[in-house]
């Protein structure tokens, strides 16, 4: 601003108020399209071609999306928000497997992560669990390029996730739906409501246990978590090879344990209604079989049914016997039979798997040739899919 201190001529510039337009950043940008999967109610953030790929999958035909994301990344773009668009009747691929109870009932109900079809090309195999393989269960998760056909070298793909040690325990911190929700970018998992069996909790010892016991005629039971205990089997017992005769002193023994039970809360039937027989096989021999007095027929019910057997300090009968973990024996509690069937192959978008359906894949397989010939085209675009036991229900494409 001029000061003017004395008569003259001053010249006073004042900005105009117009400014240059300022170039904006290019380097952030959001697309909305058909994509193979991935979510449709919602904008995600991806910084990669790779996480675009993880999160929606590759090229599909008549889907731009991708390729615009490739030239995006592929030209310097630094991030994108995606919006995945699908078709109206765009459904999700499931398949419920049935569980272990007698009868079955839906164990668990698995399905794709997003719509489309491209949740027809998941497999999964179900096993037992590593580190409790009476109680738990693994699923290991496989993609095939053709979902119409079981590969010969299916269990040789390459795993895209492999879950391990889940549990049908809703309270426990591996619970199969929490887990997978959490780990898994491919599949979810629900148990049904139905899903309600128990079995009464039991303790199979090994086959052929080493007879007579001698003066080692002890060990520790834990029925039903109450806490373990120990019992003694009477001194006449020492020589004697008659497995019928010890399951009789051990049942004998393990309800009288009743009267001293540690918890309150632990039904008194646990004690009560407890059992010890004898199983028979033709080839192995016999073994025990430890069962609480909980979930028998028209008994207490019991979530908790449970019967878990340890060495005792001194004069340990439990490695004679062969009962425990340790001594070549195994426990399975009440939930184990609210697992799914164990299965080479089940594919999603089948919407039942039942006894018939819960093959090996070499049975598969000779299903699908003896079907080879017959081809069943599905509406709006979806796979043609061999008819067999294992009718699939497949979902219908992104768009």
């Amino acid at each position: 601003m001029a000061n003017p201190m004395y008569p003259g001529v001053y010249v006073e510039e004042i900005a105009s108020g117009i400014r240059p337009i300022e170039a904006s950043g290019t380097s952030t940008a959001a697309f909305v399209g058909f994509a193979e999967m991935g979510p449709d109610d919602q904008a995600l953030k991806v910084t990669s071609l790779t996480e675009f790929r993880r999160l929606y999958g590759g090229f599909v035909a008549s889907a731009y999306l991708p390729h615009t994301i490739f030239q995006f990344f592929n030209n310097g773009g630094g991030q994108a928000y995606i919006v995945r668009v699908t078709r109206a009747d765009a459904s999700t691929a499931t398949a419920t497997v049935a569980n272990r109870a007698t009868p079955t009932t839906a164990g668990v109900k698995f399905s794709a992560r997003s719509k489309g079809q491209w949740g027809n090309s998941i497999f999964l195999e179900i096993a037992n669990g590593s580190v409790d393989p009476h109680n738990e269960l693994k699923i290991t998760v496989r993609r095939q390029a053709d979902p119409a056909v079981i590969a010969p070298n299916f269990k040789d793909l390459p795993s895209l996730e492999v879950h391990d040690n889940l549990s049908l325990d809703p309270a426990a911190a591996n619970f199969i739906e929490t887990l997978i929700a959490r780990n898994s970018s491919y599949i979810s998992a629900q148990v049904p409501s139905t899903n309600v069996a128990l079995q009464r909790g039991t303790a199979r010892g090994g086959w052929a246990p080493t007879l007579p016991l001698a003066d080692k005629r002890s060990f520790q039971v834990n029925v039903d978590g109450d806490g373990f205990q120990e019992i003694t089997l009477d001194a006449a017992l020492a020589a004697s090879t008659d497995l019928t005769a010890i399951a009789a002193s051990v049942q004998l023994k393990v309800r009288a344990l009743g009267a001293s039970k540690k918890k309150t809360s632990t039904p008194s039937e646990a004690f009560s209604a407890f059992t010890a027989t004898v199983e028979n096989s033709a080839t192995l021999g016999d073994r025990l079989v430890l069962q609480s007095g909980t979930n028998v027929p028209a008994g207490v019910a019991s979530s908790s049914s449970s019967l878990l057997v340890q060495n005792s300090v001194a004069n340990n009968a439990a490695p004679q016997l062969k009962l425990g973990l340790a001594n070549g024996g195994f426990s399975e509690g009440a939930l184990a039979i609210r697992r799914p069937a164990v299965a080479d192959a089940v594919q999603l978008g089948d919407n039942a798997i039942d006894a018939i359906t819960l093959r090996s894949i070499s049975e598969l397989r000779a299903a699908q040739r003896s079907t080879s010939s017959t081809l069943q085209t599905h509406s709006a675009g979806s796979m043609p899919r061999r008819t067999s036991a294992c009718w699939p229900s497949p979902s219908f494409p992104p768009r």
